[in-house]
């Protein structure tokens, strides 16, 4: 289980935002004016995409973030050069490999560590080696920078400082990867067959509700007059269920038009 704050920090670490994690948990979230957040960018992403973009994939890989950061913050405990700022130390760590692996025109297979549900020994190994590199970079801000750690963290030059930093993508690393191109082809697919799945449930909605449902509604609208020309051609088709049945098209516009009257006072009871 995990909170609407945990998800956000596991979401914004992978798309190299740590400076934006270590706001905190609320800010991350929420957002700043400076800096916006987890929420901001969902939004955009769901407008972008018209919510196909959340799905089962999506889901999925939001837990195998999820595991990467929760089974990294337990390794961080147990380094013998670990002295504090876990917190700043797990997002820049993993902030830095989602990094590596973009640059390198892969992508983490993160279907593959939800199948798992663990993290497997490869990137164990290498996200300490990063981890320890991270929290040197943390340690030791640049001069003319703020000295205390926690507040650096949340500057971007902090990442500046931490993305510029070289280091290789270890071989052993190849089996957990999958191409950046294939991966972006399983989202879109995804998202396709998302979209099939809602018109395939707003239909059954439609026709579950029955001609009954949908007279009531016509009555109320008769009395109130609050549906639009468009809404009331299609309603009529409603109440013909199952003589005649609204197309796919216009099964949305039935249910917008259901919610409104809802809003507006229509109990179908």
């Amino acid at each position: 289980m995990f909170t609407k704050t945990d998800l956000a920090k596991f979401i914004l670490s992978f798309e190299e935002l740590p400076q934006v994690v270590s706001l905190g948990a609320q800010k991350a979230f929420a957002g700043t004016p400076k800096s916006p957040g987890f929420v901001s960018m969902i939004a955009k992403e769901w407008d972008s995409s018209g919510g196909l973009a959340f799905n089962e994939i999506w889901f999925k890989k939001a837990v195998a973030k999820g595991i990467f950061f929760r089974d990294l913050d337990r390794l961080i405990l147990k380094q013998d050069w670990y002295n504090g700022y876990k917190a700043n130390i797990v997002t820049y760590t993993l902030a830095k490999i989602a990094q590596m692996v973009r640059e390198s025109g892969r992508a983490i297979d993160l279907l593959r560590i939800w199948q798992m549900q663990a993290l497997p020994s490869p990137f164990a190994d290498e996200l300490v080696a990063i981890a320890s590199t991270v929290n040197r970079l943390l340690l030791e801000p640049p001069s003319g920078t703020t000295s205390n750690v926690s507040e650096w963290a949340k500057q971007p030059a902090c990442w500046t400082a931490i993305s510029s930093e070289r280091i290789t993508l270890s071989g052993t690393l190849r089996p957990f990867l999958t191409d950046g191109r294939v991966e972006a082809a399983v989202e879109r697919d995804a998202g396709r067959t998302q979209a099939i799945q809602d018109g395939i449930h707003a239909q059954t909605y439609v026709v579950e509700k029955g001609a009954a449902h949908w007279s009531k509604l016509r009555e109320w609208n008769e009395k109130y007059r609050k549906l639009s020309p468009k809404e009331m051609a299609i309603l009529e088709t409603a109440c013909a269920i199952p003589r005649r049945l609204p197309s796919e098209q216009q099964v949305p516009f039935l249910i917008a038009a259901e919610k409104r009257a809802l809003a507006e006072g229509f109990s179908p009871k």
